[in-house]
C-alpha cells in the first residue's frame, strides 16, 4: 500500500525541482527610471551684446579702466573679424588721450590697462626708441588683444622705417692744405659704409672750394641729404653754430654749444676718466710731469685743479721740454734728489771734510701722472730705473699709437696705464684715428634716427653719449704696455663698433630676465679691406 503511494508522489517532486522556463526574448521588458526629457531650447546668447553695451557706456563716461577691460572681455568672445574691428578701433580711441591719462593708466593694478597703456604711449616714441619698446612689450604682454598682429604691424613699421635708405652729404676738404687728413677721413667713412653693407646714398663735397659753407651746407639739403657728416675745422663749424642747424655731425669741438653733434679726436672728458682711474688706485701723492706743448700745460692746469677740489694734497707739478733728450733733471727736481744733495753738500761744510752719499728721492709718492705723446716720454724708462723707482704710471690719450693696432712695441713705455681708443687695441680695418673718426661719424650719422637722450653707440674711439649740448662725451677704454712693449687692455671689453642702448630697470615684476641691450652688432670680421 506504501509503494503506490510513493509512486504516486514522486511525478509532483520531480517537477517541482526543475527550471522555471524564461520569458520569450523579444518581450519588452518594464522600466524602472523615468523617461530623459528632450533638453529645452534656449534663446541665442545675448553676451557679446551686454558687453558691447557696457563698453560704450564706460567709453562716454571715459572710464578707461573699465573700457580696456570689458575691450579684452569682447574680444575674446567675438568672432575673427570682430577682433580686428575691435583692435584698431581701441588704438584709435586711446591714442588721443593726453598722456597724464596715459600715465596715470599705466600705474594700474590690472595688468591688462597698465599694458594696453604701455603699447598706447610706445607710438608717442620715435626710432629705436619705438622700436625697443615695442619689442619689450612683445616679450612681457603675451595674451592680450593687440598680441599679435597690431603689435606685429607696428613693430614692422618701426623697424623699416629704421632700414630706409637715406642720402647723407659728407662735406671734407679733400684737396689744398689739410687734403690728407680729410681723404683718411673719408676713408674711414668709406669702411664704416661698406662694412654695414649700407643701402644709403653717400655724396661728397669739398669744402675747399667755397669759403661760405652755410651755402655748401644749403647746397647738399638741396640734393635730400637727410644728415650730413663735416666739417672738419674749427672756423667752419663756428660758422655753421650761428644758424639753426641740427642735422650735423661736426668732425671737431668749437668752444661753445650747439645745436648740431659735436664729435672730436680726444674726448671733453678726458679728465674725469683719469681721475676716476686715479681714485681706483687709491692714489693720494701724485707727481704731474708735462711737457711744455701749450695744450699740454692747459690740461695739466685743468687736470689738477679738478684734482683739488675733490682732495687734500694737490699733484706736485713739473713741466719738461718736448726736445729734451733725457728727464733726469726734471725727475731729480720732482723727486727732490736735489734737496738730498743739498743736505749732503751741507753737511760737507759743516766738518769741512768730503762726504760720500747717495741721494735719496722721496718716498711718499705712489703715482706718476704723465701728459705727453709716445716719442716725448720713451726716455721715461731708462729713468725710472736709475732712480729705482717702483710707481703706477698713468699717461693720457695722446700715447694712443698713431698707426692703431700695427703699431711696433714700445719697451721704454713699458708698464704705462693711459686710456685710449677701442681700435687701437685689436685688429680693425682702421689704420690710424683720423680713419676712426670717419668711421664712427658714419655710425652716427647712420643711426641718427636711433639717438635717444639715454643712449649710446660703441664706435670705435669710444663709447660715445649724446647730452643735451651736443659735445659728444665719449668714453675711451684703459691699456698698458706689458713687459715687450705690446699694448693689452686693463679690461676685457666688446671687440666690436656697434650700436647699444643703456640697461633699463624691468617695468614689470614678471619679467624673468633682464632685457638685452644689445640691438645692433658690426663684429670687424673684415680683412686686407683698403681705400685706394
Amino acid at each position: 500500500m506504501l509503494k503506490k503511494i510513493f509512486i504516486l508522489i514522486l511525478p509532483i517532486l520531480l517537477l517541482s525541482c526543475s527550471t522555471p522556463k524564461l520569458p520569450p526574448a523579444d518581450l519588452p521588458q518594464e522600466r524602472t527610471v523615468g523617461t530623459i526629457e528632450p533638453a529645452p531650447i534656449l534663446p541665442p546668447d545675448t553676451r557679446t551684446d551686454v558687453i558691447e553695451r557696457l563698453r560704450s557706456q564706460a567709453e562716454r563716461r571715459q572710464d578707461w579702466v573699465n573700457y580696456l577691460q570689458l575691450t579684452e572681455q569682447l574680444w575674446a568672445a567675438s568672432e575673427h573679424t570682430r577682433k580686428l574691428e575691435l583692435e584698431q578701433n581701441t588704438l584709435q580711441t586711446l591714442s588721443q588721450l593726453n598722456p597724464a591719462t596715459l600715465t596715470k593708466l599705466r600705474q594700474s593694478n590690472s595688468y591688462t590697462v597698465a599694458d594696453w597703456a604701455w603699447f598706447i604711449d610706445s607710438q608717442r616714441l620715435t626710432g629705436l626708441a619705438r622700436l625697443e619698446e615695442l619689442r619689450n612689450i612683445e616679450l612681457i604682454a603675451e595674451d592680450l588683444a593687440f598680441q599679435p598682429r597690431l603689435l606685429a604691424d607696428q613693430i614692422l613699421e618701426a623697424e623699416l622705417a629704421l632700414a630706409a635708405p637715406e642720402i647723407i652729404a659728407v662735406m671734407l676738404p679733400l684737396s689744398g692744405r689739410l687734403e690728407t687728413i680729410g681723404k683718411q677721413v673719408r676713408a674711414g667713412i668709406l669702411k664704416s659704409y661698406w662694412h654695414q653693407n649700407s643701402q644709403s646714398q653717400l655724396i661728397f663735397y669739398d669744402t675747399e672750394t667755397t669759403r661760405d659753407i652755410h651755402s655748401l651746407y644749403l647746397q647738399a639739403k638741396q640734393a635730400g641729404a637727410e644728415k650730413i657728416i663735416g666739417p672738419l675745422t674749427r672756423e667752419n663749424i663756428q660758422t655753421l653754430s650761428r644758424y639753426p642747424v641740427t642735422d650735423v655731425i661736426a668732425l671737431n669741438r668749437i668752444d661753445n654749444p650747439s645745436s648740431f653733434i659735436q664729435l672730436g679726436l680726444h674726448p671733453i672728458n678726458e679728465k674725469q676718466q683719469i681721475i676716476q682711474q686715479l681714485n681706483q688706485q687709491c692714489a693720494r701723492h701724485i707727481a704731474l710731469l708735462h711737457s711744455n706743448q701749450t695744450s699740454d700745460i692747459s690740461f695739466a692746469q685743468q687736470l689738477n685743479q679738478a684734482w683739488s677740489k675733490q682732495h687734500r694734497f694737490a699733484m706736485n707739478q713739473q713741466v719738461y721740454s718736448v726736445n729734451s733728450h733725457n728727464l733726469r733733471t726734471e725727475m731729480a727736481s720732482i723727486l727732490n734728489v736735489n734737496l738730498s744733495q743739498e743736505r749732503g753738500n751741507y753737511l760737507s761744510r759743516i766738518i769741512q771734510q768730503p762726504v760720500e752719499y747717495e741721494p735719496r728721492t722721496r718716498q711718499d709718492l705712489d703715482t706718476m701722472l704723465l701728459i705727453g705723446d709716445d716719442r716725448s716720454l720713451s726716455v721715461l724708462g731708462p729713468q725710472l730705473e736709475f732712480f729705482q723707482l717702483n710707481l703706477n704710471l698713468i699717461g693720457t690719450s695722446k700715447l694712443t699709437p698713431q698707426q692703431l693696432y700695427n703699431q711696433p712695441p714700445q719697451r721704454d713705455l713699458k708698464h704705462i696705464r693711459f686710456p685710449t681708443h677701442p681700435a687701437s687695441l685689436f685688429e680693425s680695418p682702421l689704420r690710424n684715428n683720423l680713419e676712426a673718426l670717419g668711421w664712427d661719424s658714419y655710425l652716427i650719422a647712420h643711426h641718427s634716427k636711433q639717438l635717444e637722450p639715454d643712449m649710446f653707440i660703441q664706435g670705435s674711439l669710444g663709447k660715445h653719449y649724446f647730452p643735451a649740448d651736443q659735445q659728444v662725451d665719449t668714453k675711451l677704454v684703459w691699456a698698458q704696455f706689458e713687459n715687450n712693449g705690446r699694448l693689452n687692455p686693463v679690461n676685457r671689453f666688446a671687440n666690436s663698433f656697434y650700436w647699444q642702448h643703456q640697461t633699463k630697470t624691468p617695468q614689470k615684476d614678471q619679467v624673468r630676465q633682464q632685457l638685452l641691450d644689445e640691438i645692433f652688432q658690426f663684429p670687424l670680421d673684415l680683412q686686407g679691406t683698403s681705400v685706394e
